[in-house]
């Protein structure tokens, strides 16, 4: 019986906006710069964009100035 990889399990959870959510304020809150750029990433493939480089800096260098990040999934999502 095949079993699904971490990988592609992490992936399809990744899919549900408040999972995405959840793992992306975990890794703003818990992580590295590089934490939180591999969870922006992995949130970013999960829905199919190719690259977010930019945008994880920007937001990790609020983090920097001591400012919080939040993330919530939209309504209805």
């Amino acid at each position: 019986m095949p079993t699904e990889s971490w990988d592609e399990y992490l992936l399809s959870e990744l899919r549900n906006p408040a999972n995405a959510a959840a793992f992306l304020s975990d890794a703003f809150e818990e992580g590295t710069p590089e934490e939180i750029e591999h969870a922006i990433a992995r949130v970013l493939e999960a829905n199919g964009a190719k690259n977010g480089h930019g945008i994880s800096q920007e937001l990790i260098a609020l983090r920097t100035l001591g400012l919080r990040v939040n993330i919530t999934a939209a309504r209805g999502a």
